[in-house]
Order: structure tokens, then sequence, then C-alpha cells
């Protein structure tokens, strides 16, 4: 599974006394820098594995975002330790902005989301890259959320849920990602809110690899954003 070390705790004490008073969002981007992964007899469906949008794998570069929000109707998330089992965070492959265009990368056409009417949108927090936009009040009210179209079941388990990132992230859009969870390394059980920063958690975004005694852990490479 895709893995990698929760930042340090003074770091991360202030991110989340951030992430309550502003907010705020905070990133990794990550590049070839997934473990390698045993082959299995299971697929990815068409369109997900290593596209823009998609679920990254080992194909593409892609971009964590750590803290989303809780709201009525959304997905299960980690909120400061209250659902530990909920997700620390969400992975997509992201697309670029470009900047004189004002266009997003187009939605492949063999993307789930090719024929829906969810669409790519900008960041707004300063990096050039989009998300597939949704719409959190829709799906607060009707309880039905449009990204779960580009949901997986194999190889990895893993959910594709519309993520409330704060208003500042997305321009008031949710955006669609993949769910990643905070495990103690090499161990299946969720980090609590005490755990953080003390050097025993993991963000991890693949099933194919949750935390054991026998799994071969690889280090990542992130380069770290802090957004307000």
């Amino acid at each position: 599974m895709m893995g990698k070390k929760v930042i340090a705790a003074t770091t991360f004490t202030l991110l989340l006394v951030t992430f309550v008073n502003a907010k705020s969002i905070k990133t990794s981007e990550f590049k070839n820098g997934m473990q390698n992964i045993e082959p299995t007899l299971e697929n990815f469906p068409p369109g997900i594995d290593g596209i823009l949008y998609g679920y990254p794998d080992q194909k593409i570069g892609g971009l964590i975002v750590e803290g989303p929000f809780p709201y009525h109707n959304g997905p299960a998330v980690w909120n400061g330790g209250k659902n530990p089992w909920g997700a620390y965070g969400l992975i997509v492959a992201a697309g670029n902005f470009d900047k004189k265009t004002k266009d997003c990368s187009p939605v492949p056409s063999n993307s789930p989301f090719a024929k829906s009417k969810l669409k790519p949108v900008p960041l707004t927090n300063g990096a050039n890259l989009c998300l597939i936009g949704c719409n959190l009040e829709e799906v607060n009210s009707t309880g039905v959320d449009p990204c779960n179209i580009g949901s997986i079941d194999g190889p990895t388990n893993s959910p594709m849920s519309c993520f409330d990132v704060g208003p500042g992230f997305a321009g008031g859009y949710g955006v669609c990602g993949f769910n990643c969870t905070a495990f103690h390394a090499k161990e299946l059980v969720p980090c609590s809110a005490s755990d953080i920063g003390k050097g025993v958690c993991s963000i991890y975004c693949d099933s194919r690899n949750f935390p054991s005694a026998a799994t071969n852990m690889t280090e990542l490479t992130f380069k770290s954003l802090y957004i307000k």
C-alpha cells in the first residue's frame, strides 16, 4: 500500500490549529515514489488506474490532501481523531491548471467522469493543479455522492467520495478523492489524535499494503505545501 510517515509533532500541531481556526489544508505531492507491489489477479476498472483524476497507483504522480472536514451525508473522516477509522486524507492523480488559457487538464475520454456532469476545477490555494469538483450542498441534502462512480474495490479497496477540503482550497467546491487512513506503522490500528507527531503513524491509501509485520514498507519522497 502507499504509505507516508505522518509529519513531525510541532508542525502537525500547528496544522491542526490552522484546520480549526482557518479551515486550511495541507497537501503532499509525490511522484515516482510508490513502492513496488506484487502483481495480483485483479485488475483496475477501465479509466481509473494511472490516469488523470483517477487512482495514481505506480503510473502517474499523485496528490495527497490531509485533513478533510466532516459534513452531513459526507464520507467518514478522521476528524481530529474523533473517528479514527475515517479518512485522514485523500489521494488522486491531479490535473494541471494552465494560467494562460485558464483551463484544467481535460478528463480522459475513458474516465468514468467523462460522461458525467462533474468537471475539473482549479485549486485556489496557490497550486497550479486541478481536481474533479463536486457540490457539497447536493451531497448534504440528497445523500447521493456523485464521486462514487470512481470508486474501486480491486485490486485495492478504495472508495471515491466528495470531500470537503474547505472554502479556500477549490473555490468552494468539494473534490473527488480516494480515501487514505492513518495507521500505526506495521499495525492495523488506527491513529488517535495523541499518536500524531510521535513517529508511530503512517498514512495509507492502498489496501493491498495495509500495515502488518510482514509488510515491506518503502519510504516515499514528498514535497509538502502549507496552504491558507
